[in-house]
């Protein structure tokens, strides 16, 4: 399999919901849509034509709730519908699967292809079994119809695996070592994990550390994890996916046509979270200037979207011509400026932002500084083994 790179690095890719973002008059470099979305909203194929490059997540996950197996748009994608058992030991169920995700992403013009996937809370379930054959069978399949374009494989597991740090040398074994010549790189899709509201700073840690490592070998890429996907790009992945301004957290079992709630936040990059619609108004919040916005509050949904959206493409965009180390250093100043701005809000107009989690994304970036990529440890261990031998 040939090697990938993103046009930039980290990168954000918004993941659009409709075709509103090929209204916007930009031209984007990556863009990620959901396969039942292109189903539900046929004019989203509009995107393809504002993004340099459009990957088409096949949602395979949803087959097994019976939820999302009912919707007419879900439908629509023509996946079988089958329990665990029956993908685990009915090859033919398995290849049905195979085919008709490839040929929905192609059909889509994808640029990338992703693998058919299940969620597995951990490896002991069998699903993380089952994804490894799918993995493998997809391989087979694109060599039989010499489709040569790049594949992804998306981790999609459940968060509890990253406080068993064992288990994730595991992970990174069974991806990396088994399709090495076969991948282009990884999505990593973790279940009810929000970065900023969770308080297990160790989980952060060890999956800081499991991106650390992954990243290695092949780009990864986070998906739906909040700003601290701008945390684990500083520390290694080559970049991050997310709704604009909603769906920023990953729920195994969420519908897929969840309606749509009134949007009476808007995102304060200043402090890595949201403001309610009543305190942007106080403090006369200022938008992004290329949102379009009016410059009162509260703004449109579309007007908060594009805000999220620039804001994103702009701090990833000031780490691109940094090294992992200044990168580091960038997104420590950047925590320690929203410390700053949380204060100076809550001391003037008596705003009290939830930034809790400045301190835990602090940590795992101080200690983020001293990890070596493990083909440096293995020299040095190497070196170290050589002196002793003399």
């Amino acid at each position: 399999m040939k090697s990938f790179s993103f046009p930039q690095n980290p990168i954000y890719i918004p993941k659009v919901q409709d075709s509103s973002i090929s209204k916007w008059k930009l031209n984007l470099p990556v863009v990620c849509v959901n396969a039942f979305t292109l189903a539900r909203w046929p004019t989203v194929n509009s995107i393809r034509d504002h993004a340099d490059i459009l990957i088409v997540d096949p949602v395979t996950d949803r087959i097994l709730y019976g939820v999302s197996q009912k919707k007419k748009n879900f439908k629509k994608l023509n996946y079988p519908d089958a329990e665990p058992e029956d993908i685990y030991s009915n090859k033919d169920i398995r290849q049905v699967l195979i085919e008709q995700s490839i040929k929905n992403q192609l059909q889509a013009r994808a640029d990338i292809l992703i693998a058919p996937y299940l969620f597995a809370e951990d490896t002991d379930d069998t699903k993380f079994t089952i994804n490894l054959t799918l993995l493998s069978e997809t391989v087979r399949y694109l060599e039989k119809i010499k489709e040569k374009k790049s594949l992804f494989a998306m981790i999609c597991i459940g968060n509890t695996v990253f406080n068993r740090p064992i288990i994730l040398n595991h992970i990174i074994d069974r991806y990396n070592d088994d399709f090495a010549d076969h991948l282009s790189g990884f999505f990593l899709s973790i279940n009810d994990l929000n970065g900023r509201s969770t308080t297990d700073e160790t989980k952060l840690l060890n999956l800081a550390y499991f991106v650390f490592r992954l990243s290695e070998y092949k780009p990864v890429i986070i998906k739906r994890l909040d700003a601290f996907g701008e945390i684990l790009s500083a520390i290694g992945a080559s970049g991050y996916s997310s709704g604009l301004a909603m769906s920023e957290t990953f729920l195994a079992n969420q519908k897929d046509d969840t309606p749509r709630k009134p949007l009476k936040r808007i995102y304060a990059p200043e402090i890595f979270d949201y403001l309610n619609d009543e305190e942007a108004k106080e403090i006369k919040y200022e938008c992004h200037p290329a949102s379009n916005s009016s410059g009162s509050h509260p703004e449109g949904r579309h007007i908060k979207a594009q805000h999220y959206l620039h804001h994103h493409l702009d701090r990833m965009g000031k780490m691109q011509s940094l090294s992992r180390e200044q990168k580091i250093s960038y997104m420590l100043k950047e925590i320690g400026k929203a410390k700053k701005k949380a204060v100076e809000w809550s001391d003037q107009f008596g705003i009290l932002p939830k930034f809790l989690h400045a301190s835990r994304w602090t940590s795992v970036l101080e200690k983020a500084k001293d990890w070596k990529p493990s083909k440096q440890n293995d020299e040095e261990l190497s070196m170290l083994l050589a002196e002793l031998e003399k």
